[in-house]
């Protein structure tokens, strides 16, 4: 059993006097499962979450122990009976014990290092491989609105249409950061020059509206868009990966369509990986073992044979902290109403999956 103090690791925090909870982990018999367990505390509350995202005073709360059966990023925040929040700590929680980075922290040697991790002599005896605890500093990325315009009718006085596209931007410049930057550039200029078609139909839509139909979208704030919302889902070790979520929707029809587009980059080259850079497989048994993936999801709704015709080396995915996800927009391989259709596949599975680090060479 591993014995960590979790109020110690998080990187850029600022130190308060609260302090985390202790956490233990436990590996199961059969050594597919994880648990963590702390003793809940008498006054306050300890938040987490285990999709990497920082925790908030809306997310869970810690009430019982945790059990994961996949690689996870586990994320805690404990607030005080004062309202005094700890700094957020990271924990990656890794299943597969050979591969994984055995650490102990404690308060004593956190506070002499600066918050930086000591590996302790009676870790290396227990050889507990189950906590890659992790420091690694983000790339620092701006998600700037980067073009922003609006339709008026003066009539009545209202934004009919709007537009607005947002992208990443790098405060730092490097050779490869400027390759992503190129990428992004091209893409804006390509959605640019959709406007003009849109803004046709987006007119006509309005104008072939009632009056009293324009003044319930008035009142509703509904208007024809032209968005695009950026979204970072995975940031460290030397990848990034970047959904766009391309939004458009013409007021007066029955919905709008969100279409998402993904990107992961070396950030160390610039250069962008495709699905068939990071798999372990065979391009021949691409379609056919990703197919099968997608079967598992027991969604009869699903078109199969469109998954396996779609599906290549260049198919859209992105990471996560919990493994690559694979996916189709709504329309591709099954009805809006199904939305989007994804798999997600654990960094633990080397039979599809490269290891991680032969990505970042």
């Amino acid at each position: 059993m591993i014995v960590i103090n979790l109020g110690l690791l998080d990187v850029g925090s600022k130190k308060t006097s609260v302090a985390m909870p202790v956490f233990t982990t436990q590996l199961s018999e059969d050594g597919k499962t994880v648990t963590l367990k702390t003793d809940k505390p008498k006054s306050g509350i300890l938040y987490y979450t285990l999709d990497g995202s920082d925790p908030t005073e809306q997310s869970t709360k810690y009430e019982r122990e945790i059990t994961v059966d996949r690689n996870v990023t586990l994320k805690r925040l404990f607030v005080d009976e004062n309202g005094t929040h700890s700094r957020i700590v990271t924990n990656v929680i890794s299943i597969e014990s050979q591969s994984a980075t055995n650490t102990i922290l404690t308060e004593e040697n956190s506070e002499n290092n600066n918050g930086t991790s000591a590996t302790t002599e009676s870790a290396k005896a227990n050889d507990q491989k189950i906590i890659n605890e992790t420091t690694y500093v983000p790339l620092q990325v701006i998600y700037q609105v980067t073009y922003q315009d609006a339709i008026v009718d003066p009539d009545y006085n209202y934004k009919t249409v709007n537009f607005s596209y947002q992208r990443p931007v790098f405060p730092k410049t490097s050779q490869a950061l400027a390759k992503i930057n190129a990428l992004y550039d091209g893409l804006e200029k390509e959605w640019k020059e959709k406007i003009p078609e849109f803004t046709t139909k987006a007119i006509n839509y309005w104008n072939n509206n009632s009056d009293s139909r324009k003044n319930s979208f008035i009142k509703y704030d509904t208007r024809s868009q032209m968005e695009v919302v950026c979204y970072e889902v995975y940031n460290k070790n030397n990848l990034l990966s970047i959904q766009q979520d391309v939004y458009s929707n013409f007021v007066g029809s029955t919905h709008g369509y969100h279409e998402l587009t993904a990107h992961t980059f070396n950030t160390k080259t610039g250069e962008e990986l495709l699905l068939g850079d990071i798999l372990s497989i065979d391009e021949s048994q691409l379609k056919t073992q990703l197919t099968n993936e997608f079967a598992n999801l027991n969604n009869k709704n699903i078109d199969l044979n469109k998954v396996y015709e779609l599906l290549g080396a260049d198919a859209k995915y992105y990471l996560t902290d919990s493994g690559v996800c694979v996916y189709f927009n709504q329309y591709e391989v099954a009805s809006y109403a199904d939305g989007r259709i994804t798999i997600t596949i654990p960094y633990s599975r080397t039979d599809l999956l490269k290891p991680i680090e032969t990505m970042i060479l």
